[in-house]
């Protein structure tokens, strides 16, 4: 091998030639490039960064808003309970108040109905013992006398 030192010092002289020619006017436009992309590069990341912590707050506040309906809801059954109690409660009330009222209408009634059919029976009374009166002694006697003394009898037999 032959090594020509000519040859060697031409390809070095021609090397740092295109080397001194690249980095002035290549050199700096492809550091530049690099540089761009690099930064590109970052303000994506720091987007994803972002959006990551973004999506995380989200989350967090999706589940405090869970959270917070279901502790509503919560609420709201229970007071639908106590609203159901209190008016099964004024339900069971008024039904008492009513049989209460039934009861006692029906009990005057039935007094009202029991002083008609005692006067009724002493009505029947008299009317039975005046007939039976009028034909033991075969004569007309004074309806309205015969009334008071069965009155006066039935009242005698009511208060023993």
């Amino acid at each position: 091998m032959n090594f020509e030192i000519e040859q060697i010092l031409t390809q070095i002289i021609a090397f740092l030639i295109m080397l001194g020619f690249l980095k002035k006017f290549v050199w700096k436009r492809l550091l530049n490039l690099i540089e761009e992309r690099k930064q590109l590069i970052k303000s994506e990341f720091d987007k994803i960064e972002n959006q990551k912590q973004e999506v995380t707050k989200l989350s967090e506040e999706y589940k405090a808003k869970l959270h917070d309906i279901d502790a509503e809801a919560r609420r709201r059954i229970q007071e639908a309970v106590v609203k159901g109690r209190d008016i099964a409660h004024d339900i069971e009330q008024e039904t008492r108040q009513k049989v209460t009222s039934l009861l006692n209408n029906a009990q005057e009634e039935m007094k009202l109905e029991l002083a008609q059919a005692k006067e009724q029976l002493k009505k029947d009374v008299i009317n039975i013992s005046f007939a039976i009166t009028q034909k033991l002694i075969h004569e007309k006697v004074d309806i309205s006398k015969h009334q008071k003394l069965v009155e006066e009898a039935i009242e005698q037999v009511e208060i023993r």
